[in-house]
């Protein structure tokens, strides 16, 4: 991810109440983020939901769980490898 990339993102987050951007206390080039109190719920549901997905795919896949994660991984991955 690029730095302006990173930054726009972290000013939608912001914009949505999500995080909240602190000064750093010994270097002022530099910006903490911290999740609110929203963002801490969000997180909390969305780690739930995908909890409940590897769940269900768990009980109903039938490839091997390594095969699995590596498909997972290419997934993830921007270059798919």
């Amino acid at each position: 991810m690029t730095a302006p990339a990173l930054t726009q993102m972290l000013q939608r987050m912001s914009g949505s109440g999500l995080i909240h951007r602190i000064e750093h206390p010994r270097d002022a080039r530099s910006v903490l983020v911290q999740l609110s109190a929203t963002g801490e719920r969000e997180f909390v549901a969305i780690s739930r939901r995908i909890a409940s997905i590897d769940r269900e795919v768990s009980r109903n896949c039938e490839l091997d769980p390594e095969i699995l994660t590596e498909a997972l991984r290419r997934l993830g991955s921007p270059t798919g490898g």
